[in-house]
């Protein structure tokens, strides 16, 4: 897949040391019930949320990381 694993290598250890320093963030994930669309929908007109807002049709089935960004099962506020 990756034909320059050594660019590979070098881009994971710099995204890694600049995750560790802050430098950048990773995208914060924020998973709500579907009976609160709306409040998903108000967030996401107001600008009062970073990252991602994902509507769940079932229980929620993650616990703490998916790909490394952190998610949010609870409801309540987005940030």
């Amino acid at each position: 897949m990756f034909a320059r694993t050594d660019l590979l290598h070098i881009t994971v250890s710099n995204l890694t040391a600049w995750l560790e320093a802050g430098t950048v963030q990773a995208l914060t994930l924020r998973f709500l019930a579907l009976a609160e669309m709306a409040e998903a929908h108000r967030a996401l007109e107001s600008g009062g949320t970073t990252g991602q807002v994902a509507l769940r049709t079932a229980p929620p089935f993650l616990n703490a990381a998916v790909d490394g960004a952190t998610v949010h099962q609870a409801s309540g506020p987005l940030r």
